[in-house]
């Protein structure tokens, strides 16, 4: 029963080793390129251009359309050894080569791509020479000249080890694990299976990685290590079942079919005999279909249900006689059409031969007429300038000749330079444009840094008047929480500023945790609630009930920040902003929205509102960051950023985050002490020793006299230490990094490890 398994498996693994696994990974990019490469086939191109892009539309239905991909080639070829272009003779050769190994004329094959490999030779190209040897190595294992093959794939993976081409080592891995296990030499079959699968794991190749698996288990299989076969069959049938690739379901269908057989768990061994009927008759695939009657009945025997057993072996029979049927028509088909295709050439080249004699004797004639006729002119010319003296008339017509011959060299040399001043021209009006567009880049920049210097400016006046108002004079502790706020109002401005810039110029990924929503919404309304409290605006949180959340809890509070101080900017005093969700969940993620009863946005700037420097209202000063930054922070979330606007009407910004699966623990409301001493130490990735305590405990404990945002006297006090060693370094630069990034968790996280460690 074991070698019925062996042989069908052979058949999809001997497709795999002529790289069909990574052919139809890319068949549906091949197929989008079909229609663009026929599209250049009708412009004007270059004969070495030509055979280059029918040689590409050619490898896109090769296999699937070889007959078409044969006749093609043929044509291909005829232009390349034209123009004497090797490398696309060479192309042609090893194209030809694996169309005669897929119509089984192996000897035709094997002629074909020696050709192509001679040629790549005497070119030094070894890619090419490496990916010949591999074909060629193919061949003879078609042929059952295991020795040769082997000789040719490891030739070819040597070659290719030496040019670090993964991908194809890969694949000749895969070819060499074939034919140790066409010689039944399985051990060292399942040493190259799982050379395979180590590359195809190296670059996540899923197509490659579900055939790996199961060559896999078809070498344990063949060991008679049914479990592990099992198991490494599970493997492939779960990679292919998430890449959805039917064509290696069935087959690992019916794998776990027989190997349950082996295990003598026949009710299972039916169940996926069953599901390998189904899928086979879902894909048409007659093959497969006879191949499942086939182990039904033989599993039925086994359980000596001898009757059912005779039924599927009758379904088997009747089935393969079918897929014989299917075979032979296929293949007079294919004969018929090369025979057609043959004859009809033949007879053109009959008919293009007979039409080449034709023209040849049309223009004898017509060269015979032309003669006669200039005759006949040149006696008449002869007799008239005899009779009105030839001699003299010859002298004067000699002259005008002279004369006219003259003039044309005059025309030719005043031509010549009309032409040269032409191109002059033509080149001082390119360089005046070019001059006249650089002008006006360099004065459209010069604005653009006025203009950007003033918003910045102005985005920064606002809060340093709070903080210079209210610090002057007698200190009143009241100030603190408005000058608190006015600084962390500039910090935000100077981090969108960076953030965008970041954003722009490298792909930062943000850290993606459950947040809870309603806590993110209260701790923008903190940050905001001062400017609310100026302008007398009421503040509604419309969200009914707490979303757990898939987010950078960091990143999308400045989100809120953002949307909430450019409503407050734009909504007069005695007005109304409300934090609502719109719609339920869908597609997992959630949509919020931010509506005020503003000014409203003109139609125009909708389209722009969330490009850099783009303003709501022309009239007002500001960078216009704050929105670019919420729409690059939303995009790396994979949520959507939009508005809705009516002049006078107000605005509602919305936005859509990923929704978490994780359920999100209720813990109380913590202090970021607390909150950091509540949380493993290890998150700071600082080691102190009991010198370094020692070292820090004064200095920790003088810096806790001070708010993060006191930056300057934090950093003077890090400055006190008497002496320092890389471990202390260290710490000092994790707490500066804190301070830039204004991450009190870490900040009080960093304090905490002094104390608990001098605890």
């Amino acid at each position: 029963m074991r070698t019925k398994f062996n042989t069908s498996l052979f058949i999809i693994f001997l497709l795999l080793s002529t790289g069909q696994q990574h052919l139809l990974a890319q068949s549906k990019k091949k197929s989008r390129k079909t229609d663009s490469l026929q599209q250049l086939l009708k412009t004007n191109l270059s004969d070495k251009k030509r055979v280059d892009v029918m040689l590409a539309l050619i490898n896109s239905y090769i296999i699937k359309e070889p007959e078409k991909g044969y006749q093609q080639l043929k044509v291909t070829l005829a232009l390349a050894q034209k123009i004497n272009y090797e490398n696309g003779i060479a192309h042609c050769y090893d194209r030809l080569g694996i169309y005669y190994k897929h119509t089984g004329e192996y000897d035709v094959s094997l002629k074909h791509h020696l050709k192509g490999l001679a040629i790549y030779e005497k070119l030094k190209n070894e890619k090419k020479i490496a990916a010949a040897l591999g074909n060629i190595g193919v061949v003879y294992k078609r042929i059952h000249d295991y020795p040769t093959a082997f000789e040719y794939q490891f030739k070819a993976l040597k070659l290719m080890q030496k040019l670090k081409a993964e991908g194809m080592i890969a694949n000749t891995y895969n070819n060499i694990g074939l034919i140790y296990l066409m010689t039944k030499d399985f051990p060292n079959a399942l040493k190259y299976f799982d050379k395979t699968l180590e590359l195809d794991k190296k670059v996540d190749f899923k197509l490659g990685l579900g055939s790996d698996y199961s060559n896999i288990a078809l070498a344990l299989y063949e060991m008679g290590k049914y479990d592990r076969a099992l198991t490494t069959e599970f493997k492939a049938l779960k990679i292919r079942k998430e890449i959805k690739h039917k064509q290696g379901i069935v087959v690992s269908y019916k794998n776990l079919g027989y190997i349950y057989k082996e295990l003598k768990q026949y009710e299972q061994s039916l169940a996926y005999f069953q599901k390998y009927l189904e899928l086979g008759r879902s894909l048409k695939a007659q093959e497969h279909i006879a191949d499942a009657y086939e182990g039904i009945s033989l599993t039925y025997e086994k359980q000596g249900k001898f009757q059912q057993a005779l039924k599927y072996q009758r379904k088997f029979q009747s089935q393969q006689d079918s897929v014989f049927n299917l075979g032979k028509n296929k293949q007079i088909t294919q004969m018929k059409t090369r025979y057609e295709t043959e004859k009809k050439e033949q007879e053109n080249r009959v008919l293009k031969e007979e039409a080449k004699v034709k023209e040849a004797e049309l223009a004898r004639q017509q060269l015979y007429n032309t003669l006669i006729a200039i005759a006949l002119l040149i006696t008449l010319a002869f007799i008239y300038l005899g009779y009105r003296l030839y001699q003299q008339k010859r002298k004067n017509v000699q002259q005008l000749q002279q004369l006219n011959n003259e003039v044309k060299d005059q025309n030719k040399a005043l031509q010549q330079k009309q032409s040269e001043i032409l191109e002059q021209q033509e080149e001082i009006a390119v360089q005046a444009e070019e001059l006249k567009v650089t002008n006006e880049q360099l004065v459209q920049l010069d604005k653009f840094k006025q203009s950007l210097t003033s918003m910045i400016v102005h985005d920064l006046k606002n809060p340093l008047n709070t903080i210079i108002g209210l610090s002057s004079g007698n200190y009143n502790p009241d100030f603190q929480k408005s000058i608190h706020q006015s600084g962390k109002g500039m910090l935000n401005l100077v981090m969108n500023i960076l953030d965008v810039q970041r954003f722009e110029e490298t792909e930062i990924k943000p850290d993606l945790q459950p947040h809870s929503l309603q806590k993110m919404i209260a701790n923008a309304f903190e940050a905001v609630q001062q400017s609310l409290v100026e302008k007398n605006i009421q503040f509604k949180n419309e969200v009914s009930q707490d979303y757990t959340l898939q987010v950078d809890e960091r990143l999308i509070i400045r989100v809120f920040v953002n949307l909430l101080s450019n409503a407050i900017k734009y909504t007069p005093n005695q007005g109304e902003i409300t934090v609502l969700i719109e719609n339920e969940a869908s597609d997992g993620f959630q949509k919020i929205a931010i509506q005020d009863n503003g000014v409203g946005i003109p139609e125009e700037f909708l389209d722009t509102i969330f490009n850099k420097f783009t303003l709501q209202n022309p009239r007002a000063q500001s960078t216009g960051l704050g929105l670019a930054f919420c729409k690059l922070v939303v995009e790396a979330h994979e949520g959507k950023i939009g508005v809705f606007s009516e002049v006078n009407q107000g605005s509602t910004f919305w936005f859509t985050l990923p929704i978490s699966t994780e359920i999100l623990q209720e813990t109380p409301q913590e202090t970021p002490l607390k909150k950091a001493e509540s949380e493993p130490l290890e998150k700071t990735f600082v080691e102190l020793y009991d010198q370094d305590i020692v070292l820090l405990k004064p200095i920790v404990e003088e810096m806790r006299q001070y708010e993060i945002y006191e930056v300057s006297a934090i950093k003077r006090t890090l400055h006190k230490l008497s002496e320092t060693n890389p471990r202390v370094e260290q710490w000092c630069t994790a707490v500066e990094n804190t301070l830039y990034d204004w991450n009190e968790t870490k900040y009080a996280q960093l304090l905490h490890l002094v104390d608990q460690n001098q605890a």
